[in-house]
């Protein structure tokens, strides 16, 4: 039940899901992976079947109103205190204590779901379900897993696989163990410029600390746009950076602290490293066949990891495939993603707003990802229904859950 990003099965996507299938593939390839292994998906179904949890849980889904967000939500936290309230089987607690423990002993780690459904052509399940970051000790570790199963049953998750015809019963979570990288700079990165669609251009969003900061919206990054050719800064913007997550002063978890204006005011990547970076991002889609990637990364004492990359999804590219390769089409029982005519939605000409942000709706020719569910509940610009987005990771499908929704302001 444990595989670790090296072995056999690393990239069996009904075995490890989504993110892990890809760290496997990247590791094995000899990309910088921070260490780690998968909860497999037996696991999951091993606690399952322990609790008798599936008839329970269909029990509660039984002439369910997808449509009655009250009664959705009611529902899917009873779902979810179900889970989060039963123990692990014994062995499997025994077999995660001990490859945990080889990691280095109670190091932190980042504890991240791992969906089989994740990234998929046609649908985006990115953002929908749980990590835990800066998790220590193995008692946590096994709380964070519990809590990552219990994820697949939040409100949104559950809508949007059944608007999208997933069987509830079939799509399931392995869960990552990877050891935290202590990121002075973090952030994101797309082989292909998602405002233009234009694929000869790297876009890196770039702040200090972890990268939670970026993909929650919770700050305005540093942004570079590189040639992909040449690699060289084509230009850069300096992001204000207002606020950095790292790890607690207790050492449970993470916070959000203030940065320090000096640190507000520098760019957080030099040239050369924004260049070493990019070149990272064009050996990651040459390694999946020129296919353009939205890539998570760190820079720790100097090095860069990577930590997940996944095709670009949402837009249409000229030019390129929208799958990955050897990574199946999942069967539905209706057709989901993006509405007609979706897939050729472009970012090009959204407008970013100053100032003069007020609450409003979100476009509804947006692209239909778990992402753009909730915009409804984030600013717009002034006379108009188009979401001001902080940096362009908030306009990909990623982590914009609703718990999220209250931090995201316009840019500024």
């Amino acid at each position: 039940m444990i595989i670790h990003f090296n072995d056999d099965g690393a990239t069996d996507l009904a075995r490890v899901g989504g993110k892990a299938a890809s760290l496997g593939r990247l590791s094995q390839a000899g990309f910088q992976v921070p260490a780690g292994f998968t909860v497999a998906t037996a696991a999951q179904a091993a606690f399952f079947a322990a609790h008798g949890m599936a008839a329970s849980i269909q029990s509660l889904l039984v002439g369910l109103n997808y449509d009655d967000a009250v009664t959705l939500e009611s529902v899917t936290s009873d779902i979810r205190t179900l889970i989060e309230s039963k123990p692990l089987p014994d062995e499997l607690v025994a077999q995660i204590t001990e490859h945990y423990k080889a990691l280095g002993g109670d190091v932190y780690v980042a504890v991240r779901s791992s969906g089989t459904a994740e990234d998929l052509a046609g649908a985006s399940f990115a953002g929908l379900h749980d990590t835990y970051l800066d998790v220590q000790g193995i008692d946590a570790v096994i709380d964070a897993i519990r809590r990552c199963w219990a994820s697949m049953w939040t409100a949104r998750a559950t809508a949007y696989r059944e608007r999208g015809g997933f069987d509830h019963a079939i799509n399931q979570i392995a869960v990552v163990i990877q050891t935290m990288v202590t990121s002075e700079v973090s952030g994101v990165m797309f082989t292909a410029n998602p405002l233009t669609t234009r694929t000869d251009e790297i876009v890196v969003n770039a702040s200090w600390g972890l990268g939670e900061g970026i993909v929650s919206g919770i700050l305005t990054p540093d942004e570079y746009i590189l040639s992909l050719d040449t690699l060289d800064v084509k230009k850069h913007s300096i992001g204000d950076k207002e606020v950095q997550v790292i790890r607690a002063p207790d050492g449970i978890g993470t916070i959000t602290a203030d940065v320090p204006m000096s640190m507000r005011e520098t760019l957080s990547l030099s040239a050369e490293k924004a260049m070493a970076l990019a070149q990272l991002g064009r050996n990651v889609m040459d390694f999946y066949d020129g296919l353009p990637q939205d890539i998570e990364w760190a820079l720790a004492g100097g090095e860069l990891y990577l930590l997940q990359a996944r095709p670009i999804t949402g837009l249409n590219l000229p030019g390129t495939r929208t799958s990955t390769p050897g990574i199946p089409r999942q069967k539905m029982k209706t057709p989901c993603g993006p509405t007609p005519g979706a897939n050729n939605f472009s970012l090009a000409g959204l407008p970013r707003c100053s100032h003069h942000c007020a609450p409003g709706n979100a476009s509804s020719t947006g692209p239909s990802s778990p992402s753009f569910t909730v915009l409804k509940k984030l600013p717009t610009c002034a006379g108009s229904n188009i979401v001001a987005p902080r940096c362009i990771s908030m306009l990909m499908p990623r982590k914009s859950g609703s718990e999220k929704c209250g931090q995201l302001r316009c840019a500024t």
